[in-house]
């Protein structure tokens, strides 16, 4: 790990000892894999105009 993947690139990387919360993280992730498609163009993406969303549209978007 190094300062730009977390302070410019939003990195982060966990360590648990926990097996039963690792196979649960992993269960999610995986869970949410099969239910997202593969964008292939720009107009695919369709964000809500709520505050939040366009907070991190301003601060992410342009970094895909």
């Amino acid at each position: 790990m190094h300062p730009r993947s977390e302070l410019i690139e939003d990195e982060m990387a966990y360590i648990s000892a926990d097996y039963k919360a690792v196979q649960q993280l992993r269960a999610a992730l995986m869970s949410d894999i099969e239910v997202n498609t593969q964008v292939v163009d720009d107009s695919e993406i369709v964000l809500s105009e709520d505050a939040l969303t366009l907070f991190f549209n301003r601060l992410l978007y342009n970094q895909l």
